[in-house]
């Protein structure tokens, strides 16, 4: 017969649960050492597996869209740009259209141009990706939308 951690283990990793599964004890020690409640002690096994979900997410969403990761506003030669441009730069840096659940989409001349695309957006989706819930940058032929 199992133990009760060998049962919990094997509930967990049924359920793919892999954060709970490495970290369950280690916060069960800490439920007893502090006054924590089932209810504590299940909300913090549950906020490091949803955390931990978000996060590789974001991460899986950012190798999906296969653009540099070098690619940040800190970095960024906003000279470059035409001054029409430039200033919606501000308005995809600061996220506020993620809010409206506003696509972006990039137009202009093929060839050179189309292939600058990702790396005008490369600086929005690195610095929106973990700010945003459900962010994601698709590419289409030569267009990129953020959703």
């Amino acid at each position: 017969m199992m133990t009760i951690d060998e049962q919990i283990l094997d509930y967990l990793k049924q359920l793919h649960m892999p954060t709970m599964r490495g970290c369950y004890q280690q916060i069960a020690d800490q439920a007893r050492k502090e006054p924590l409640s089932y209810e504590q002690y299940l909300l913090e096994l549950l906020k490091l597996e949803c955390e931990t979900r978000r996060q590789n997410r974001i991460d899986r969403n950012l190798r999906a869209s296969k653009l540099p990761p070098s690619k940040t506003f800190d970095n960024f030669d906003k000279k470059r740009l035409p001054t029409k441009v430039a200033m919606h730069l501000n308005v995809l840096s600061d996220g506020s259209f993620l809010n409206r659940c506003e696509n972006v989409l990039a137009f202009g001349l093929s060839g050179i141009q189309a292939a600058a695309r990702p790396t005008f957006y490369a600086p929005s989706a690195m610095s929106l990706s973990n700010r945003a819930d459900g962010f994601c940058l698709s590419a289409a032929a030569s267009w990129y939308r953020i959703c």
